[in-house]
């Protein structure tokens, strides 16, 4: 006979605890039965049939009863003295599964918790109590912002920089593998490719190897420009130190600077490709893209690169994408990418694309909707919560039409939010406040029996909507 799995608050009454406490639960009652109706029936005097009023559903009312087996008397009582702590008067949560997944309710006791040992076990037996009769499966939870559309159609010129895949070119050209003072740089071969190798001689702080340095231009004000390159550190402090930046400059001063985490991303002896972006938030001439073991290594501390790219774009997102792209040369749409491959020189070809018409790009769609199921037997509970700036909310089960509507002169600050509990008739803000003052409509709502959809919509505002709710079963 199979057994069903159960769980109260803290104590798994169906296991092998780690220390060899077994616990057999065998007996759950009132679980699987319907729950008592409320309903009560009059006689009519001197006629046929009765009078009843309205009718609900009364408390649940559990038994669980099972055995309890440990490797000593004092094990055994232990889990007694665990079980009757676990039956709290203030209310626990109980999850029973019958095999066709966890239900839960929140219990509180009703009766004394019976128990008789004999030995190196123990028969117990618990009474509880379920105020809301209800059995409620995983938590769902969804969130929408208001209705809007944006994106669409957008024509444009994005620039790319495709850097060198060749060792150091001659002095004086500006896309160049430089090496800051002390360290030597020298052109090999690794797995058939070409690569630069820097060699720390002396050993000390911070060593750098720079793929470009102070290139002309910029992405532009409010723009991206992110850095890829593949690095193989061949010395242990390399692989735990290194990390690569992307610096915007103007005159010689840094206006914005973002590197990685110090070893990030890279493998001792092997070849990994990291990527580093960094936002241009204000005016600048000049960009760089540097590796640079931030740390204290060793003499003759090596590390290895190739193949670098360097891409601007409007996002970050479009930068680094960029950057993935165009890495070993691939074929872009609209966009032309290719490697010199001059023996010792800089294989760095600049390319600029413009998009051609005509492109289509899909818009970006808020529906403003939320869709939950309610895979149960009778409805759920929900709670809304509304996240500012909104003006005038309005909150509308789909499928029954019931709206809660706030007042137009009700707003929701930025950084402010509402709970609405759909169930309690509450709304407080913060969690706190009531502002039920300021609903118009009291259309409250709950996870019916299947599909349901709550739609947010309002005089004004940016802001959003989350619904959290649980699929009920009687």
């Amino acid at each position: 006979m199979a057994y069903p799995s159960v769980v109260l608050g803290p104590l798994d009454l169906q296991t092998v605890e780690a220390g060899g406490v077994q616990w057999i639960t065998e007996s759950v009652i009132g679980w699987d039965d319907g729950v008592v109706p409320t309903l009560e029936v009059m006689q009519r005097p001197r006629a046929n049939g009765a009078w009843a009023g309205a009718s609900f559903n009364a408390a649940r009312h559990i038994a669980a009863s099972g055995t309890v087996i440990g490797p000593s008397d004092v094990a055994v009582l232990d889990a007694i003295s665990r079980l009757k702590l676990a039956c709290s008067l203030s209310g626990v949560e109980l999850i029973v599964d019958e095999g066709d997944g966890p239900l839960s309710a929140t219990v509180r006791r009703s009766d004394q918790v019976l128990a008789s040992v004999s030995g190196l076990s123990a028969s117990w037996s618990i009474q509880v109590v379920a105020v809301d009769p209800r059995k409620f499966g995983v938590s769902l939870s969804e969130s929408t912002g208001l209705p809007s559309s944006s994106g669409g159609l957008t024509l444009g010129t994005v620039s790319y920089t495709n850097l060198h895949t060749n060792p150091r070119p001659a002095a004086g050209t500006t896309t160049a593998w430089l090496a800051s003072s002390g360290e030597s740089i020298a052109a090999v071969t690794d797995g058939g490719e070409p690569a630069v190798e820097l060699t720390d001689p002396v050993g000390g702080g911070g060593p750098q190897l720079y793929a470009a340095n102070g290139l002309s231009g910029s992405p532009g004000v409010g723009r991206w420009v992110a850095f890829g390159i593949d690095l193989k550190p061949l010395t242990a402090d390399m692989a735990s130190g290194a990390r690569i930046y992307a610096r915007v400059q103007n005159g010689g001063t840094t206006v914005a600077m973002v590197g990685t985490a110090a070893g990030a991303g890279v493998t001792l002896g092997a070849w990994s490709r990291v990527v580093v972006s960094v936002q241009q938030t204000a005016t600048a001439d000049s960009y760089s893209a540097f590796v640079w073991p931030n740390a204290v290594v060793s003499s003759g501390a090596i590390l290895r690169a190739r193949k670098t790219v360097i891409a601007f774009g409007d996002t970050q997102a479009a930068a680094e994408s960029a950057v993935a792209t165009f890495f070993d040369g691939d074929t872009v749409t609209n966009m032309a990418c290719a490697w010199t491959g001059t023996a010792g020189a800089s294989t760095s070809t600049a390319l600029t694309g413009t998009l051609t018409v005509p492109f289509t790009i899909d818009a970006t769609t808020v529906s403003g909707q939320v869709l939950l199921t309610n895979p149960g037997n009778t409805a759920g509970p929900v709670v809304v919560r509304l996240d500012g700036p909104l003006t005038g909310p309005v909150v509308t089960h789909v499928e029954s039409g019931l709206r809660l509507a706030f007042s137009p002169l009700f707003t929701i600050n930025s950084g402010e939010w509402v709970v609405i509990d759909m169930e309690a008739h509450s709304v407080l803000a913060q969690g706190q406040s009531s502002r039920s003052q300021w609903i118009v409509s009291r259309g409250w709502s709950g996870l019916e029996v299947g599909s349901n959809t709550w739609a947010l919509t309002a005089a004004s505002g940016t802001g959003s909507m989350s619904v959290t709710t649980r699929p009920s079963w009687q």
